[in-house]
């Protein structure tokens, strides 16, 4: 979809960014449930249309530590656009 393609873009500009810095990762602490809620918000038409139910398990206090523009967001849209497909 088109915001997992943009958020893609700034994930590659920031990645770039860093790499002609030399400059740090800016590791942050993020709810995992957050990102799978984003990522369901995206793809709540698809689902609807397939008429799909999904139901996700994660305890509330599960981080990881990450980029606000990382890697974690998009694998997780790649595996739930493969789980609606």
């Amino acid at each position: 979809t088109t915001e997992m393609t943009l958020d893609l873009i700034r994930m590659v500009k920031e990645m770039r960014r860093l790499e002609e810095s030399n400059g740090t990762l800016n590791l942050q602490k993020l709810r995992l449930q957050d990102s799978i809620d984003s990522v369901l918000h995206v793809l709540k038409e698809r689902i609807r249309e397939k008429q799909i139910s999904l139901q996700v398990d994660v305890p509330s206090e599960l981080c990881v530590r990450a980029e606000p523009i990382s890697f974690v967001h998009s694998v997780l849209a790649n595996l739930l656009t493969n789980a609606v497909k």
